[in-house]
């Protein structure tokens, strides 16, 4: 026997001479038992409240055979392993069919009572009554430690079936928490009394989940905003910087080819300097030889008036000789026929006075517009050494201009220089702010889609209303 049913003997007083008292009952009994289950199980037809609890024939034998087959164990006194597991069969079986306890305890009042009234017509076969009343005590103590057995199967089986119930309740509750559902507390309903405080439980950390859930889906939502708008100011910020570096890079070839220009200028200007000076030398020359045509038109003029007096000596000498040929001419007219030869060179030498009284007179008219010509030449002359003075002069001031604006040039070229190789570092600077720009463009682009995703499981998941900020839909789910 184990230890459990070895306490129950020792306290219900069911000792090895009580197991033989049942042993003897049986067999005072067995004559008669079938007869009394037979007006137990009558009994049980014929009353509405009992027979609700066999609803066919077959259902009665059977329960009839069972019961036979326990109180049989019962009184054989063994109380071995087989009587315990039946006492355990009749347990499960009054909670499976909530068999009331009025119920139970009727019928073992009424078969125990027809076993003590059968014992007591067949006192004959005991010497005294004292045996008679320990027998019945035995059969008394055994069947009130068989419905306690039975009724200790019953709330086992209830305890078991409760908790199986609670157990049930709670792994419904965590498949949901599974399929991320928080938003169903468990109801008091249908749950267990006894196990009333894992009901509390679970539900607090329903509340306490659709709190985290609450405060973790506004985090995530504004994360993803935020990632959003960062994601956002990146792309823009990547296609400004790309912009940016493409005109960086325009105004650095820009900046190159001003660079070019001005020293292009620069050298151009120097070319100009060199030239204006060539021409400044070339203008004082020029300027020299007026100076020298001028002078030499002065003695043009004054051998000119040298010519004119020399031409008046022989326009002179021209009429003195037309005079004495107009006098040869007379003469030889008084002369007669002697004289004609003579006035023919007279006349002939007139001829030739005259006609170089002609010449010098033309002579004369061209030494006279020689001289005026020779005059205006001077003063054309003097008035162009005159300009040529102010051109140099001009020329002088230009170049000194061109040389400044040729130092200019070059300190210019080198500055523009400067600040073509700064625009270039800087055109590095800002393609290598664009490439940063296009990771972190990137990075925020793939954080965005991390927060979605995010955002996306945390809307997966449901929760109450009352807890956090569960959006409605969840919450009516």
């Amino acid at each position: 026997m184990s230890v459990k049913i070895d306490k129950r003997l020792q306290y219900f007083k069911l000792g090895e001479r009580e197991r033989d008292l049942l042993k003897k009952a049986q067999r005072l009994i067995a004559p008669e038992f079938e007869a009394i289950l037979d007006r137990f199980y009558q009994f049980c037809r014929a009353t509405p409240e009992f027979a609700a609890f066999f609803p066919d024939e077959t259902i009665l034998r059977h329960a009839r055979e069972s019961q036979r087959k326990h109180w049989g164990r019962m009184l054989s006194g063994e109380f071995s392993a087989d009587y315990l597991e039946s006492c355990q069969r009749l347990g499960e079986a009054h909670y499976r069919i909530q068999l009331p306890f009025t119920f139970y305890f009727a019928g073992y009042a009424r078969v125990s009572s027809e076993v003590r009234e059968l014992l007591i017509r067949r006192s004959g076969a005991f010497g005294n009554r004292v045996a008679l009343a320990d027998l019945v005590c035995a059969v008394d103590r055994s069947f009130q430690l068989d419905m306690e057995l039975v009724i200790d199967a019953y709330f086992e089986a209830r305890q078991k079936h409760e908790a199986e119930a609670a157990i049930g309740h709670v792994a419904d509750g965590l498949k949901r928490f599974a399929s991320r559902n928080f938003g169903q507390e468990i109801a008091e309903t249908g749950f267990p009394p006894k196990f009333g405080y894992i009901r509390e439980d679970y539900n607090a950390a329903v509340h306490s989940l659709s709190d985290a859930m609450g405060i973790i889906a506004r985090a995530v939502a504004s994360l993803n905003s935020l990632t959003g708008e960062i994601s956002g100011n990146a792309a823009d910020l990547s296609l400004r910087t790309e912009s940016q570096a493409a005109t960086i890079e325009e105004t650095v070839a820009a900046m190159q080819t001003l660079t070019d220009n001005v020293r292009e200028t620069a050298e151009r200007a120097a070319k100009v300097d060199n030239r204006i000076g060539e021409t400044s030398r070339g203008a004082e020359s020029s300027s020299d030889a007026v100076a020298a045509a001028v002078e030499a038109l002065s003695k043009i003029e004054a051998s000119s008036a040298e010519m004119g007096q020399k031409v008046r000596v022989i326009d002179d000498i021209a009429f003195q000789t037309n005079l004495l040929a107009l006098n040869a001419g007379v003469e030889a007219a008084r002369a007669g026929e002697a004289g004609k030869g003579f006035a023919v060179v007279a006349s002939e030498v007139r001829s030739l006075a005259e006609r170089s009284a002609e010449a010098a007179k033309e002579i004369r008219a061209l030494i006279g517009n020689n001289t005026k010509i020779i005059q205006d030449g001077v003063e054309k002359g003097a008035q162009v050494s005159e300009r040529l003075g102010e051109i140099v002069k001009g020329v002088s001031e230009v170049s000194g201009l061109v040389s400044e604006i040729a130092s200019s040039a070059t300190e210019q070229a080198g500055s523009i220089g400067e600040v073509n190789q700064a625009t270039a570092e800087l055109g590095t600077v800002t393609q290598n702010n664009a490439a940063m720009a296009e990771e972190t463009q990137a990075a925020t682009q793939g954080l965005k889609q991390n927060a979605e995703e995010l955002e996306t499981l945390i809307n997966s998941f449901r929760y109450l209303q009352s807890s956090g900020a569960a959006p409605a839909r969840y919450a009516a789910e």
